[in-house]
């Protein structure tokens, strides 16, 4: 499942989510956005979708925020971890903030921090980059020719 903070302002880079999102077969993914907070402070804004987002993680997910901070893997490498996390038959969650991120205390309960690239990303574009990267894993699971990398 992708979580998400909002969905991307710009209507094709949904789309593309939703097409990545299409082209798993078996893994059936979904994507579920929770309503952005409008509140101010930031603090205050993060707790309340931080609140929010929670009410779609069951107890026994394994959660992957997405945080500049996180662990980076190369694709080959996710693609392994990703196909472990899948056989290990537990629900998959890969949490994606909002302009401001996520709440810390989010974070440190997550199962998982993920850094996608050490170059900083907009929210929306990290979405797609990481759904692209999920359709990437399958591919190289499943011996199909999207991956080229060494």
């Amino acid at each position: 499942m992708l979580l998400t903070v909002g969905r991307p302002k710009e209507r094709c880079l949904a789309q593309l989510v939703e097409a990545y999102l299409a082209r798993l077969g078996s893994w059936k993914a979904e994507w579920c956005a929770v309503r952005p907070s409008h509140r101010e402070p930031v603090d205050a804004r993060l707790r309340e979708e931080a609140t929010r987002l929670r009410r779609h993680i069951l107890p026994d997910d394994y959660v992957v925020v997405l945080d500049e901070r996180g662990e980076e893997f190369d694709s080959v490498r996710f693609a392994r971890w990703l196909g472990q996390r899948i056989e290990d038959a537990r629900r998959l969650v890969f949490v994606v903030g909002g302009a401001e991120g996520l709440s810390p205390e989010l974070r440190s309960g997550a199962s998982l921090q993920l850094r996608l690239s050490a170059l900083t990303l907009q929210h929306d574009l990290a979405l797609l980059l990481l759904s692209e990267q999920i359709y990437r894993a399958y591919t190289i699971l499943a011996g199909r020719p999207y991956h080229r990398g060494a």
